[in-house]
């Protein structure tokens, strides 16, 4: 099932922001309505959020400051040896299930903020 939101002007279709809502999400309610989220509670400082037990956890804007929740996509993860080299944030954690889905594998991990679920 594929879900949309549509802007509607007089009846006409202006445009479908299902996309933007997945890559860009206001609540933890849309985040978790139109996917899979991996959910970090923290304070926003300009352009990280800090996470207990990771630290800061670098965002594509700015967010002001104050208590937020992080929404960190299953699919924009991707699992790395320790030793090999990251541009991005990087989460330390232990593999604790591997389930085979056909498709795909999901990875469940233990990470010092909890739980965390990803796919390749």
């Amino acid at each position: 099932m594929r879900a949309s939101v549509s802007a509607t002007s007089l009846g006409r279709e202006v445009r479908t922001v299902h996309a933007e809502i997945y890559e860009h999400p206001r609540t933890r309610f849309a985040a978790s309505f139109l996917g899979d989220a991996n959910f970090l509670r923290g304070r926003a400082e300009g352009d990280a959020v800090v996470v207990d037990g990771l630290g800061p956890v670098r965002t594509i804007a700015s967010l002001g400051s104050g208590d937020t929740t992080l929404a960190v996509r299953p699919d924009k993860m991707r699992l790395a040896m320790p030793d090999e080299s990251h541009d991005g944030n990087r989460i330390e954690g232990t593999v604790t299930q591997r389930v085979f889905s056909g498709t795909s594998v999901t990875y469940i991990l233990a990470t010092p903020a909890g739980p965390f679920r990803t796919f390749e």
